[in-house]
């Protein structure tokens, strides 16, 4: 199950993530009965709940209790794409390139897969 996509290009699903899981895919499934399935984006993080202990005695907070709500924040394809596409990506791209992974030549989207052509 997914949200509605948030103004900043996020979306919620429900579904832990825990760290170390930011930057996986995340795959919608299209069809249950032929198995296909589609890019959604990348897990940004898991949204917590925080809940606060306060003392009796002064009123004020004491400690914060935090857990993971199970809800977990996805960067959409389309965000990722105005990344790439970004001047300050390419800029980061060329400076990749003269370090050790060769000139990149082109970013292109095709159907749902992103490409990342290079010599």
């Amino acid at each position: 199950m997914i949200s509605l996509i948030n103004e900043d290009g996020s979306f919620y699903i429900d579904g832990f993530a825990f760290p170390g899981n930011s930057g996986s895919p995340v795959f919608i499934l299209t069809s249950p009965a032929e198995y296909k399935v589609k890019f959604a984006g990348i897990i940004g993080s898991y949204l917590p709940y925080q809940e606060a202990a306060i003392s009796k005695q002064t009123g004020r907070t004491r400690i914060i209790f935090e857990e993971n709500t199970g809800l977990s924040i996805v960067w959409s394809v389309k965000f990722l794409e105005e990344i790439i596409k970004s001047k300050e990506f390419q800029q980061q791209l060329d400076k990749l390139s003269k370090v050790n992974l060769g000139k990149v030549n082109q970013v292109k989207k095709s159907g749902d897969t992103i490409l990342i052509k290079k010599d």
